[in-house]
């Protein structure tokens, strides 16, 4: 389970989980979306939060995902030649 869906499930707002975990609600809505990756702190809280309902691996999975997909929309580097 993912970490929106493990928040859903509980009935949690993003500010109740950012409250608990102890950052922000965009720094969550961020884990959730795979946007960025949770440091280690925060990372453990929301594993003891979600009390097995969510692993690390499924939490880098979703970031590797969304990093995967906008590595490939992104436009082509242009190369300088110096």
């Amino acid at each position: 389970m993912d970490l929106r869906k493990a928040r859903q499930k509980r009935g949690w707002t993003l500010e109740r989980v950012a409250e608990l975990v102890g950052t922000t609600p965009m720094s969550v809505s961020r884990h959730e979306t795979g946007q960025s990756f949770p440091r280690p702190d925060p990372l453990d809280r929301y594993l003891a939060l979600y009390h097995g309902d969510v692993t690390e691996e499924e939490i880098r999975a979703t970031y590797l995902k969304i990093q995967k997909a906008r590595a490939a929309q992104a436009p082509p580097k242009e190369e300088t030649v110096p």
